[in-house]
């Protein structure tokens, strides 16, 4: 509405209308007269805009909803390629799948990669991207094979050069 009332409005009668006195804050509480009418006609317009926003909110909550269903979801991988970030790649065969650069993702961005147990016969790599690393209790390397049959590794970023397992 525009104007914030410090005090709740004095009313004086004139003619057919309701005169509200509103102290403006910034306006050094200057007197505002206004009608009943034009007062109620504000009001009205403001909920009206409150109203538009609210749908747009709701609307963009729908078209959302979508997208926050396909992060419930495996992404299968065959023929190598990219892996994605924060979602389970589920690899189904035995080509090379790289990481992104870890300087790409802020720090304790996860890749789940999972190799299931139709497909544990395949012996699938990850690779790391330019010079970033693969740590893991052993130290570090270059890339991690599946070479163990079925399992599921999370790969964390640094978010500089490194990749933990």
């Amino acid at each position: 509405m525009g104007i914030e009332i410090n005090q709740l409005p004095n009313t004086t009668t004139m003619a057919n209308e309701d005169i509200i006195h509103l102290q403006v804050s910034n306006e050094g509480n200057v007197d505002k007269h206004i009608t009943k009418s034009d007062m109620l006609a504000e009001i009205q317009a403001e909920v009206n805009n409150n109203a538009a926003s609210i749908s747009n909110i709701e609307g963009n909550v729908s078209d959302n909803s979508a997208a926050i269903s396909d992060l419930n979801k495996s992404i299968v991988l065959t023929g190598g390629g990219n892996l994605v970030p924060n979602r389970v790649n589920e690899l189904q065969d035995g080509d090379n799948y790289t990481l992104p650069p870890a300087n790409s993702l802020d720090a304790n961005t996860f890749i789940d990669v999972e190799l299931t147990d139709t497909h544990s016969a395949f012996t699938p790599s990850v690779l790391r991207s330019g010079s970033d690393t693969i740590s893991f209790s052993g130290g570090t390397d270059t890339d991690f094979i599946f070479d163990a049959g079925s399992m599921s590794v999370r790969f964390t970023s640094n978010g500089v050069s490194d990749w933990r397992i």
